[in-house]
């Protein structure tokens, strides 16, 4: 076999592993070029260029400003658009408690890679599937936890464009030119409805109100159920059945603070459509699963809140049961929850 000979073959197995996908250059982010965005009033960072013009507008809550920014794959013929990269880069309260930021809890499915922790970063490495029709790709899943500056960088890639140690660099990397304002303080207290200093002296006194109540716990007396929760802020929980339906599929409007629970397979579903009607957290959903015993009926409650970070007066039990049972009033009438004008 002369040079010829065998170049020509090193090219043609060369070219077959590419076709294969056996050989792929990988995007490492240290030799592309990076540009400065703004993390709204909170600070910078630098991204790879051509995510530049996808960096949408912060989801911004009282502990949380979540940025998204993604690199598009392609669009196709059912009107689709596939993303090759989609990194959520969440900025939290200095205050939050490091154990309340999601992510790194084990979930029963959870295909893990690498687990790392202790000292600032904190890693989860997961191996995952990109479903968005038409593509079905294998992808890594990392999430990064800067301990130390509150920052969770969520990112998901095909594993065809990385390797796990490559992707890894480029979300350490990332994370090296992130800055942030001294002022965060300043921008989630603007967006709590409970005060940043002083809410424990609050928390004490309402909680003193109380008497029997039990944090993330139900107590019930007769057909009320009562709790304080643990998310933050803390809440007590007033609930109370108003009625069931059977679950017909048919829209409904609410025209109160009321909140429904209904199965979808093996998924017990809250929804108040964004009104009054109190939500619960996991912690206290998760009990009531056998309230509703029946998949084939809509169960509406009334649900009621106080926030009891906040400077209060007097918590007025009894007025609280009394604005449920008008509630279940109107609900036995049939002016609480209507059928959806057809459209």
């Amino acid at each position: 076999m002369n040079a010829t000979t065998i170049i020509c073959f090193l090219g043609l197995a060369a070219a077959g592993a590419c076709a294969c996908g056996l050989y792929h250059r990988e995007r490492v982010w240290e030799r592309r070029k990076m540009v400065d965005v703004t993390l709204g009033e909170l600070g910078r960072a630098r991204i790879p260029e051509e995510w530049q013009a996808s960096v949408l507008e912060p989801n911004v809550s009282a502990d949380s400003a979540v940025f998204t920014v993604k690199r598009k794959n392609a669009s196709h013929w059912n009107g689709y658009t596939s993303y090759a990269e989609t990194l959520l880069l969440t900025v939290f309260a200095e205050d939050l408690e490091l154990e309340r930021i999601p992510g790194f809890t084990r979930r029963p499915n959870d295909d893990i890679a690498e687990e790392t922790t202790g000292g600032r970063w904190k890693w989860k490495v997961t191996r995952e599937m990109y479903d968005r029709d038409p593509v079905h790709e294998p992808a890594w899943r990392v999430r990064l936890l800067d301990q130390e500056k509150r920052v969770l960088y969520d990112w998901l890639g095909y594993q065809k464009q990385y390797s796990m140690e490559t992707a890894k660099r480029n979300i350490r990397y990332l994370a090296g030119g992130v800055t942030l304002h001294a002022d965060r303080r300043a921008f989630f207290a603007a967006r709590r409805d409970w005060p940043t200093d002083g809410w424990r002296e609050n928390y004490a006194e309402n909680f003193r109100q109380l008497g029997d109540v039990a944090v993330g716990k139900w107590t019930v007396s007769g057909p009320w159920r009562y709790a304080v929760d643990r998310e933050r802020p803390q809440h007590f929980i007033l609930m109370y059945r108003l009625g069931t339906r059977e679950k017909d599929y048919i829209p409904v409007d609410f025209h109160g603070p009321v909140t429904k629970f209904l199965w979808w397979d093996d998924f017990l579903r809250q929804d108040n459509q964004g009104a009054e009607g109190g939500l619960l957290s996991e912690e206290l959903l998760a009990p009531l699963r056998g309230e509703f015993p029946d998949r084939g009926k809509v169960y509406f409650y009334s649900v009621q809140k106080i926030n009891l970070w906040q400077k209060r007066g007097p918590i007025n039990i009894e007025e609280m049961k009394r604005a449920a049972l008008s509630l279940e009033k109107r609900f036995r009438a049939g002016t609480l929850v209507t059928a959806s004008p057809p459209l």
